[in-house]
């Protein structure tokens, strides 16, 4: 076979206000550590099937320690890469970097999956807010104050199309199997249209 996988999916996941209550406490539950919880309760995962994960964009993230392999927990000042192993997640790598709403990131986050765990089939979810054809995985770590409102920074459609495309070039395919979007407002034509040339098919 061409790849040491059969699948792999990838997770880019910015946690965002989605982590915590930032109007009180840092109690709220977590979505998107929910969402990690529901990945590791996967029972009898194969070998040949892969999930990763790149974490940043929080000020605080909410997954309990008990869940994590290296780690205390994740880290809310850089971003970090993990890999789902024995139901935990493993901490495959520290970044020197906390920017998650980067063409730059996302398109290293690409490269990795790509380079080191390349599989016959690819998947790539984006996880986090979401604000339409205006873009998503909106970094609660970086923001603007425009008209007295504070905006956080996104990663936008073009962005992410361009870093597809590069991170696809210096691979040994053409698109990516699928590609989620586990973000409000971004289930749109227009988006699909736009991403169209890397994937086979779009799930939002």
């Amino acid at each position: 076979d061409a790849y040491e996988f059969d699948y792999t999916i990838m997770f880019y996941m910015t946690g965002s206000t989605l982590e915590y209550d930032g109007s009180k406490s840092y109690a709220y539950p977590g979505l998107l550590s929910s969402d990690i919880v529901e990945m590791l309760s996967v029972k009898n995962l194969p070998d040949t099937v892969k999930i990763i994960i790149e974490t940043g964009g929080t000020k605080k993230w909410s997954l309990n320690s008990s869940y994590i392999d290296g780690a205390t927990s994740i880290s809310q000042y850089n971003l970090q890469r993990w890999e789902v192993v024995n139901h935990k997640i493993k901490l495959i790598d520290t970044l020197d970097t906390n920017y998650m709403a980067s063409e730059e990131s996302y398109e290293s986050f690409l490269k990795w999956g790509l380079e080191d765990y390349g599989a016959e089939q690819m998947g790539v979810v984006i996880s986090g807010h979401g604000a339409g054809v205006g873009g998503c995985a909106c970094d609660d770590n970086y923001t603007y104050t425009e008209g007295g409102y504070e905006y956080q920074h996104v990663l936008n459609t073009p962005q992410i199309a361009t870093a597809t495309k590069n991170a696809l070039a210096t691979s040994d395919r053409d698109k990516f199997t699928w590609m989620g979007f586990d973000c409000c407002l971004m289930g749109s034509a227009d988006i699909a249209s736009v991403m169209a040339d890397y994937f086979d098919y779009m799930v939002a």
